[in-house]
């Protein structure tokens, strides 16, 4: 209850505008807290290194992967709205590092290709367009997350948050009149500004754009002239969020600093992982001489499991992909039979003498249901944070008064929609629980 009592005095910060002022400086514009912080936000993914221990697949189809032990530079793209694992909104940069760390982990076993869509695990994927790798980021929610907001709004969505108030044209439609944490829209994609550079006489001289792109999220810089070319090349808009009290407050996660991976155990999706209850939960464990996993509930040990020979990982289990290489001296420990309930969870190997280090994951409890225009939904220390339609329209946020109640009235929804979606906050991460509509 702690936890959710703060989320709700942080969610009651309503900034009804954000006053950013440009301030010639030689070299770097002066910058806010708020224009720094989005600056560390957008730079964050841009500036993360991983390699991929193999090959990881991208989105689109067509056979195309990141391949294996090449060294990227920039957060993954996918479009992940199937299974809601968009980093870092769902999975926290942590999560993420210590996916691509594990061998056997989802980011490597999972085809979710509309071509294909195979599952290691028997999870069953409808194969959405332009989905590939199991977790990633797409250009919306890299801009999204840059600007500062909770809600991950998608770009055909900007003109409408302009009729609504959330965010303005910039006056000045121009390099001149470009900011740090400004967005700029054109029809089917988005970016975000994170640096903007003056000369001398405070004019702006160079802009610095982040945007997530396939394979990686990267950033440029463009003089001036460069910037209104880029404009002009691609119809952009430069919008500015104006009312942060309708688009909630950007995940934060408190990841470990700095990031030491742990080669004794992981759970399938990744250290600090975020699960509901009833999903199916396997760790793997690498560390050879040991003979038991132990899981706690806190500090509250719940289980020992025996590491049997019937637990080991093999191509015959895993080898959806012809390219995956196991290890045979590995388990893979399925918590199913367990039946665990919601709680903050950790578990470690060991051999009676010596114990490995832990890793860490969550379980959520949250439902949701559908009746006559009315989306009610019910969570334990697990905020619901926005609620959407389809595959990734139509975000809006959940406000106080609705989360208390737990209810919202949806109104008339698209023609379009054949489900809905309530997304709720944990600690480690975010989950969704879904309904169909009638």
């Amino acid at each position: 209850m702690e936890y959710f009592a703060n989320f709700e005095r942080i969610m009651k910060r309503i900034v009804i505008t954000l006053a950013l002022t440009a301030l010639a400086a030689v070299g770097a514009s002066a910058q806010s807290a708020e224009q720094k912080e989005g600056q560390r936000r957008g730079r964050m993914l841009t500036e993360v290194e991983w390699q991929p221990l193999h090959d990881v697949v991208l989105c689109r189809g067509n056979g195309r992967i990141v391949p294996a032990l090449t060294p990227k530079k920039g957060m993954l793209y996918s479009s992940a709205a199937e299974f809601d694992k968009f980093v870092p909104f769902d999975v926290s940069l942590h999560t993420f590092l210590t996916c691509v760390h594990n061998p056997y982990s989802l980011l490597y076993t999972e085809d979710t290709n509309k071509k294909s869509s195979r599952s290691a695990y028997g999870i069953r994927y409808t194969g959405t367009p332009g989905t590939g790798a199991w977790m990633g980021c797409v250009c919306t929610k890299f801009s999204a997350f840059a600007a500062g907001w909770g809600v991950p709004f998608i770009s055909k969505n900007y003109p409408d948050l302009y009729k609504e108030g959330i965010i303005d044209k910039v006056e000045d439609q121009s390099a001149q009149g470009v900011q740090v944490l400004d967005l700029l829209w054109q029809k089917g994609h988005a970016r975000a500004v994170t640096d903007v550079e003056r000369d001398e006489d405070g004019r702006v001289s160079a802009v610095e754009v982040s945007e997530s792109v396939s394979p990686t999220a990267v950033r440029r810089r463009f003089t001036a002239d460069e910037f209104e070319a880029l404009m002009e090349k691609h119809k952009i808009t430069i919008y500015r969020t104006v009312d942060y009290s309708r688009t909630g407050i950007a995940p934060i996660y408190d990841d470990p600093q700095p990031l030491v991976y742990n080669d004794a155990l992981c759970t399938f999706a990744g250290d600090r992982a975020c699960f509901r209850e009833g999903d199916l939960i396997i760790i793997h464990c690498f560390q050879p001489g040991m003979k038991r996993l132990e899981l706690f509930r806190g500090e509250q040990r719940v289980a020992v499991i025996p590491l049997r020979k019937n637990m080991r990982v093999n191509n015959e289990k895993l080898g959806i992909r012809g390219n995956l290489k196991l290890d045979p001296g590995a388990w893979a420990v399925d918590l199913s039979p367990l039946k665990l309930t919601h709680g903050m969870y950790k578990a470690r190997l060991t051999n009676g003498r010596k114990t490995s280090d832990y890793t860490y994951f969550e379980i959520i409890r949250c439902s949701i249901s559908y009746n006559n225009g009315k989306l009610s939904f019910s969570s334990i220390d697990a905020p619901a944070v926005f609620w959407n339609v389809g595959r990734a329209a139509d975000a809006r946020i959940i406000t106080d008064k609705q989360r208390a109640r737990g209810q919202v009235s949806t109104g008339r929804l698209p023609s379009y929609a054949h489900s809905v979606k309530v997304h709720f906050q944990g600690r480690y991460g975010r989950v969704a629980c879904s309904a169909d509509l009638p």
